[in-house]
């Protein structure tokens, strides 16, 4: 009887002893398939979360350049546009040869010729020798040869372009030096590159075949300066 009581108590302890060991079990496989794969997937997460967070203030960064870029465009867009009010807009031959006809007829004269000779491409000057401009770009050291050469390659793509026109009129001398004043004064889109005056046998001369009297003789020399507008400039550019 002994002997049977002393079995069935080592039997209760082993049924203790294995289920403690399948409690352990059980704690090692939640540990190995839940809560070590779960602690993963939360690492992973968080490092996501971080990366996520990075591309994010990246995007905030651009963002914010990308509307300071937006702002320094319209900025320079404005003043660029402001730089061309001056110009004249794209002509073709017929325009400029009607405009300088128009010129003359209000200031009471008579246009005897008209030459003009349209742009194959943009305009260039070359800054004048002792300005800023000239210095900044090397010419004062380089000389004719070197400054044309700098101001070619900074009109380009200027869209600036520069008619030469060569006019021939009649009239009095005091209407024709009016010409010459306004033109100075009131064209900034018109340089007068030279002119001169019928020399005193050739005013008597031309007086003398067409009756004219008093009527003098000029011929100017002069560019006209159109431009393209910024929207133009930026759709070429674009394409």
């Amino acid at each position: 009887m002994k002997m049977q009581l002393e079995m069935e108590e080592l039997t209760e302890k082993d049924k203790r002893l294995l289920a403690g060991v399948a409690c352990a079990a059980v704690a090692v496989l939640a540990v190995l398939l839940v809560i070590r794969p779960l602690a993963a997937a939360n690492r992973t997460l968080r490092d996501n979360i971080a990366q996520e967070q990075l591309q994010k203030e990246e995007y905030d960064q651009e963002l914010s350049l990308l509307d300071s870029q937006k702002t320094l465009n319209a900025a320079l867009r404005e003043k660029d546009t402001a730089a061309r009010a001056d110009f004249y807009p794209m002509m073709e031959s017929r325009e400029i040869d009607r405009m300088l006809t128009t010129l003359v007829l209000q200031h009471g004269l008579a246009a005897r010729d008209l030459t003009i000779t349209m742009p194959t491409a943009e305009a260039s000057a070359a800054p004048y020798l002792y300005s800023e401009a000239a210095a900044s770009a090397g010419t004062a050291a380089s000389g004719t040869a070197d400054s044309t050469a700098a101001a070619a390659d900074s009109a380009a793509g200027s869209g600036v372009y520069a008619a030469e026109v060569s006019m021939t009129m009649t009239g009095p001398a005091e209407q024709l030096q009016a010409l010459i004043d306004d033109l100075y004064a009131d064209a900034p889109a018109i340089h007068i590159s030279g002119y001169a005056w019928s020399s005193p046998e050739a005013i008597t001369a031309g007086a003398a075949a067409d009756g004219s009297g008093s009527d003098v003789m000029l011929s100017l020399s002069m560019e006209i300066y159109m431009a393209e507008t910024t929207e133009d400039l930026l759709t070429a550019s674009a394409g």
